[in-house]
């Protein structure tokens, strides 16, 4: 699929809404994405949201490996990766609903898609509205941690997730 297709779609796509006002330390959209995942086929598979307190890069895969790579203390980067409808209520799924609050306790490097220096994550997969998805939030900097966890927890008070 060409590029110009995937950007149709990505316009097309019902979106996953980040809604009202930037939380604070989130600027606006330069560092917020929205894209499609693509399978190896070219088909399009579901719609991605990133939103993060730092620049993210122009291409950028599902769970957000080149902005991760380049994350330093502060930083922090939150993936929503919608799955298909044979998904929702699977096992993997089960999760009624994508969290809105998270704790500090929550995150560990083992939940890194890639461990890095000092970063700690947090996955979660879930059903909501009827649709699939996995929650997965990396935060850079330990030592501000209970900050970093205050930021995420204002991006996911906004979200907004409808039955498609």
């Amino acid at each position: 699929m060409d590029d110009g297709a995937v950007d149709d779609l990505v316009e097309a796509t019902p979106d996953v809404d980040v809604a009202g006002d930037d939380p604070p330390g989130f600027a606006p959209r330069p560092n917020r994405g929205r894209g499609v995942q693509v399978d190896e086929a070219g088909g399009v598979v579901m719609p991605v949201t990133h939103v993060a307190n730092f620049a993210l890069p122009a291409a950028l895969d599902v769970f957000g490996t080149q902005a991760v790579e380049t994350m330093t203390a502060g930083d922090n980067l939150v993936a929503l990766v919608e799955y298909g409808p044979a998904e929702v209520d699977t096992p993997l799924f089960e999760r009624q609903g994508v969290p809105r609050r998270l704790r500090a306790a929550d995150f560990s490097p083992k939940s890194l898609n890639r461990t890095l220096p000092d970063q700690v994550g947090y996955q979660e997969f879930a059903t909501e509205a009827g649709r699939a998805f996995c929650l997965y939030v990396v935060l850079a900097g330990r030592q501000a941690l209970g900050r970093s966890v205050q930021d995420v927890n204002a991006v996911l008070s906004t979200l907004v997730l409808e039955p498609r």
